[in-house]
């Protein structure tokens, strides 16, 4: 039998060094598009200690213990579709990540760029899986609607769907008007929905495509400092 995409794509990587039939993050490419912050094409140009939300896959993981610490670090390798970034993960970010970081597996990072080096490189605040972000970060849904051609059981639908993928993010109904104006019209709680692919698919399914829409939450954590005082001095 034909095995699964990532088993496929991982037996590429293996025997080839890149994929050929496609790449693990295809699934991925509308929460990359949307949820992250910045490219990983453009993280280098950005000014140093800066705070992004990048997703990418694990191409690479080195572990063990630094000589001056004595204590365990993880170096990971990230890839999108082009290109790569660096994450360092010691101290208690290692205690917090370390079990996430895994090969081939799709993640999204938030903390502080490295730019010091070719390849960029992040100090996270966080890491966590890659499909987690729709979730995590859409503020509504929101549903376009061509008022003109709404049938007079569409709010059933509408309903329908809502109650089949419950969730914490509100859901409003934007109502567009022949003329170009739109009305919305905020549901009730009751009908709060999961946000994702799923919902995505089955939404554009019923109403048409691009009838989905999140708005997303893009803020970013405050810079933390790293650099702790030791016996009193800086």
């Amino acid at each position: 039998p034909e095995w699964p995409d990532a088993e496929k794509l991982s037996y590429e990587k293996e025997l080839l060094g890149f994929y050929v039939s496609g790449h693990p993050l295809d699934p991925y490419l509308g929460i990359l598009e949307n949820y992250c912050t910045h490219k990983v094409s453009d993280l280098n140009e950005l000014p140093g200690r800066t705070i992004t939300r990048v997703g990418g896959l694990v191409s690479d993981v080195r572990r063990g213990i630094s000589r001056k610490t004595d204590k365990p670090y993880c170096i990971a390798t990230a890839e999108d579709l082009e290109n790569e970034f660096g994450v360092l993960c010691v101290n208690e970010n290692y205690d917090y990540f370390n079990h996430l970081i895994e090969l081939n597996k799709p993640l999204m990072f938030i903390g502080e760029v490295n730019t010091t080096e070719n390849v960029p490189k992040i100090f996270p605040q966080d890491i966590f899986p890659i499909d987690e972000a729709p979730i995590r970060y859409t503020k509504q849904v929101h549903l376009r609607l061509k008022a003109e051609s709404l049938s007079p059981d569409a709010m059933d639908g509408v309903r329908e769907l809502a109650e089949a993928h419950p969730g914490n993010s509100p859901l409003l109904l934007c109502l567009r008007q022949p003329e170009g104006k739109s009305v919305f019209l905020e549901t009730s709680d009751n009908f709060n929905v999961k946000p994702g692919h799923e919902f995505q698919s089955a939404v554009n399914e019923k109403f048409g495509p691009k009838t989905y829409y999140a708005k997303v939450d893009m803020s970013l954590p405050e810079t933390q400092n790293r650099y702790k005082k030791r016996n009193g001095n800086d």
